[in-house]
């Protein structure tokens, strides 16, 4: 479960001078956080570019969406840290694409702070409005006095994915974007800053919302990635097309349980909200060939999925999509099927990685057999 820690909230309070303890000062947000939030569900009647310039907007955001963000990108970490990406590396060179209040770079530093090894972090956040950036730069300055280590160099650029200054070739370990694509599909503009910027083993990390157009919309990008040579790391154990663009009614996405801050359980009372868990998409892109299939040994070959469903208990019998490198498969064991080497099925989750073996074709789905095998080789969390 996710957690943000425990001086998350004096550090935000002090940041966006609203006291989060104070049930006054949560009231006089929470209107605009409704606001927003019916704005980000509604992809068709979508905020202007430049909402952020009203300070109002930007309290709120801060006070609300900042936290509700800033975690998702640690699942995202954990699974790089089963490669070698981190092997030997002291510091750690961040680009963060269109940064918004320094959500991206907060997530990484409390990431970093936990796990250690990471010395120094030197983050470029850019972002459009120059307005934003003064924010982001408080914001990461406040953090930052919280944290012992990583050490952190924050630098801010008033700047577009269509005017980023040239750079040294191969300049950054990472580059992350995130609710980038959702707002504007540069796919162009953003494949040739990978092209540009990205070291040789470097890492790509896109998250964007879970609904259905914001994922489809990563998807669709994803597939570019794949066609002009990068390696989808994860969540996709499959290198070939997304089948889940194959209808208009799927898309993919993580589910994440956190520990819901007071001060959001709050707001959430008073505008009718329930974000019990962190919902988002995302994809880890590679310019080298790894997968994270290759971080697990001695696995049957194709016997990998990522459940992509939530699980469906019906009397009898449990379901589950799950995505292979063969595709999107509907999984089903019926109760008179289950041993000890079947159970797990019962037990997987969405985004869990599972392996699957002897299954039999029934109707539109495949069936695990009695004596077929189901292991959870990695939770999400």
């Amino acid at each position: 479960m996710l957690q943000l820690p425990d001086w998350f909230e004096e550090a935000l309070s002090a940041a966006t001078g609203v006291n989060l303890a104070s049930q006054k000062a949560l009231e006089k947000i929470a209107p605009t956080v409704e606001y927003l939030s019916k704005r980000f569900m509604r992809q068709e009647d979508s905020l202007p570019k430049n909402y952020f310039s009203d300070e109002n907007i930007r309290r709120a955001y801060l006070a609300y969406f900042f936290a509700t963000n800033v975690l998702k990108i640690a699942p995202v970490l954990d699974e790089i840290m089963r490669s070698d990406f981190f092997t030997d590396k002291k510091s750690l060179r961040l680009l963060d694409i269109g940064t918004g209040v320094g959500t991206v770079p907060a997530g990484v530093l409390l990431w970093l702070s936990a796990h250690g090894a990471i010395q120094q972090l030197d983050v470029l956040a850019t972002d459009a409005s120059g307005e934003v950036c003064k924010e982001a730069l408080q914001m990461m300055d406040r953090f930052s006095q919280y944290v012992a280590s990583p050490s952190l160099r924050f630098k801010t650029l008033p700047a577009t994915m269509f005017d980023l200054p040239k750079a040294k070739p191969g300049t950054f370990d990472m580059i992350v974007a995130q609710n980038v694509l959702v707002e504007s599909p540069v796919f162009a503009e953003m494949l040739a800053c990978a092209d540009e910027l990205l070291k040789k083993d470097g890492a790509l990390i896109l998250i964007e919302p879970a609904s259905r157009f914001g994922s489809r919309t990563l998807l669709s990008f994803r597939d570019v990635l794949v066609r002009s040579g990068y390696t989808i790391y994860a969540p996709c154990v499959r290198q070939a097309s997304c089948p889940a663009l194959e209808k208009d009614s799927d898309w993919c996405h993580a589910v994440s349980s956190w520990r819901r801050p007071k001060f959001i359980r709050l707001i959430d009372d008073m505008i009718g909200s329930l974000r019990l868990s962190l919902k988002y998409s995302y994809i880890v892109a590679l310019k080298k060939p790894l997968n994270i299939s290759a971080t697990f040994s001695d696995m049957p070959a194709g016997s990998l999925y990522r459940v992509v469903s939530e699980r469906i208990d019906e009397k009898g019998r449990k379901k589950f999509y799950g995505c292979g490198v063969e595709g999107r498969i509907f999984f089903e064991k019926q109760k008179r099927d289950t041993t000890d080497d079947t159970r797990a099925f019962d037990e997987a989750e969405r985004y869990d990685l599972v392996t699957i073996q002897g299954t039999e074709p029934k109707a539109n789905m495949q069936r695990v057999q009695k004596e077929g095998s189901v292991t959870i080789v990695k939770k999400f969390e």
